[in-house]
């Protein structure tokens, strides 16, 4: 497989995942989502960019302009501020540009990618138990420690254990772990097995236990649980603190993503 190939692999695995968990949990109407002739979009009740997105963007340079509008007057309508995600195909080729004039800032984002056969052994650091959340209670714990592990409002974290419900059961190819250090909830993880790819989420560890390694040992252990279950690699938006992490466990960047929001979403 060529270097672009295997990128654009990646990168399909990668948005069909994402695609895929938001239906899972859209299946009581509080997310929407829809796959148009030169867009994917998904909105949900939650209000951060990394869950209301605009992919798989293929639109024609002399439409994009008006295309741009209307999907983000939709967004606007519903009170919500979306995010647009570039990678190294969508198109118009100069469609940052046209969202930057627009308004919208763009931060770069790692995609990347790790083999079944690079990730390592789980490795608990001392004191840390792991629960994978197939009812609402570890749920709940897990959510919350998203929430706070990514500086969200403490009121998201139910939130998002709400919105999450549908999949807090055992076997679903969605799945979530929460890690414990000495019986308290520190760090969490999410994955979406879909054929051959597991996407993981949502990683995030408490301020006060970082560095300990326990952030790798959620990414590891959804990675090792989608294994058993048929995946035969993983793939990952990477966050500037956690790319060295995921480097550490065996992935590889394979594409940057440029994302573009309003400012302050």
């Amino acid at each position: 497989m060529t270097e672009d190939a295997y990128a654009s692999e990646s990168l399909d695995a990668l948005q069909d995942c994402y695609l895929h968990f938001c239906r899972l949990i859209g299946r009581e109407g509080r997310v929407t989502w829809a796959e148009e002739r030169d867009v994917a979009w998904v909105m949900t009740p939650i209000p951060l960019p990394g869950f209301n997105r605009i992919i798989r963007i293929r639109m024609d340079a002399d439409h994009a302009d008006a295309r741009i509008r209307e999907i983000s007057e939709r967004f606007r309508t519903a009170g919500v501020r979306p995010t647009w995600w570039l990678d190294g195909r969508s198109t118009p080729m100069d469609l940052g540009d046209r969202l930057m004039r627009m308004g919208h800032l763009s931060e770069t984002v790692p995609a990347m990618r790790g083999e079944a056969s690079d990730v390592p052994e789980l490795a608990l650091p001392s004191g840390v138990t792991l629960a994978w959340a197939d009812d609402p209670g570890p749920l709940g714990e897990a959510m919350n420690v998203i929430a706070a592990g990514f500086g969200m409002p403490a009121e998201l974290g139910d939130a998002l254990a709400d919105l999450m419900a549908p999949i807090a059961r055992p076997d679903h190819p969605a799945r979530t772990v929460v890690a414990r250090l000495d019986g308290t909830p520190v760090a969490a993880a999410q994955g979406i097995l879909t054929g051959a790819a597991v996407a993981i989420f949502n990683v995030a560890t408490l301020e006060a236990a970082r560095g300990r390694g326990i952030g790798a040992a959620v990414t590891v252990a959804v990675l090792r649980d989608a294994i058993e279950r048929g995946a035969r690699f993983g793939v990952l938006e990477s966050s500037a603190m956690g790319h060295s992490v995921y480097r550490r466990i065996g992935f590889r960047d394979i594409a940057s993503l440029q994302v573009y929001g309003w400012p302050g979403s």
